[in-house]
């Protein structure tokens, strides 16, 4: 069986960032809890409410999954080119694209990410997914 990519510790900087307004002390200290379990320094856990991560690979996902509740296509877009950049394919879009629709945060329910072809153009060939 092949290793699924969104491990617990990309959720929980995903979940981190989308849920960074959240208020609900129960949330937060659930997620606090989580993060801990899972070994997550300080600096990571206020990294990933900053929307930043030290792992670049992390902070695309974080920025992918960010997006896509702007509701802007170019912000979308570009955060799609940043994460084919740094190795995601699209079907590891998809699923950062379920986690967020799954938050509930007010977001458009997912649908097949499609990417305007001009955009791809200066990628090099081997980051082209």
């Amino acid at each position: 069986m092949p290793k699924r990519f969104l491990t617990e510790r990309l959720k929980l900087h995903i979940e981190l960032a989308l849920d960074r307004d959240c208020t609900c002390k129960k949330t937060l200290a659930r997620l606090d809890r989580r993060a801990d379990r899972l070994g997550l320094t300080g600096a990571e856990v206020d990294a990933a409410r900053d929307l930043h991560s030290f792992d670049i690979r992390i902070a695309a996902a974080i920025d992918f999954a960010c997006a896509l509740g702007s509701d802007e296509p170019v912000r979308i877009h570009a955060a799609v080119v940043r994460a084919l950049m740094v190795g995601y394919n699209m079907l590891e879009l998809k699923e950062v694209a379920k986690l967020a629709y799954a938050r509930d945060l007010g977001m458009a329910k997912p649908k097949d990410l499609e990417i305007n072809p001009e955009l791809l153009r200066n990628l090099a060939p081997h980051q082209q997914q």
